[in-house]
């Protein structure tokens, strides 16, 4: 691409969002600091949840302190009385298998 002033024009094959990217430094996995997100109405891809912002530079990598978690386990196991015979006797032999047949 040439016109009267310029040559070249450089970073025309790169993709908004590499573009994005290295602009705002997001690099890897990071946490990100959305400021005054607006849900939006007609979502674009499947996700729970969808926002969008004005401004890309209302994106920011966090640095230092990372927000608390807390992890959350959901574990849901049938249960028989006779299984539970047989498991509760296997876990006081000290066998840690916690499986029954029967």
């Amino acid at each position: 691409m040439q016109g009267k002033t310029f040559r070249r024009v450089f970073g025309t094959n790169t993709t908004s969002l590499e573009h994005f990217l290295i602009k705002r430094k997001v690099k890897g996995p990071c946490w990100l600091a959305i400021r005054q997100p607006q849900a939006v109405r007609a979502r674009k891809s499947w996700c729970v949840c969808e926002a969008a912002v004005d401004t890309p530079k209302a994106i920011e990598v966090l640095e230092g302190d990372c927000p608390a978690l807390i992890p959350a386990h959901a574990y849901m196991r049938t249960w028989s009385p006779s299984a539970a015979a047989v498991s509760a006797a296997a876990g006081a032999k000290g066998s840690g298998s916690g499986s029954a047949a029967g």
